[in-house]
């Protein structure tokens, strides 16, 4: 888009636009993980420490 010359604002809302994407993206794979850990934790002899661990950070 910017090498042939298209309106900035128009530039700009697809620059937010991915961003927002991206956003949502990476919250989905986050909150995906966190519940692995989580179980992954919970099955573990440790698993009890781990959760905790886990539960701290957020």
């Amino acid at each position: 888009m910017v090498g042939v010359d298209i309106d900035c604002s128009d530039v700009l809302m697809q620059v937010v636009s991915a961003r927002r994407a991206l956003k949502s993206f990476s919250e989905e794979m986050i909150e995906s993980h966190l519940y692995q850990c989580i179980e992954g934790a919970a099955s573990q002899s440790a698993g009890r420490h781990d959760l905790c661990s886990l539960l701290t950070v957020l």
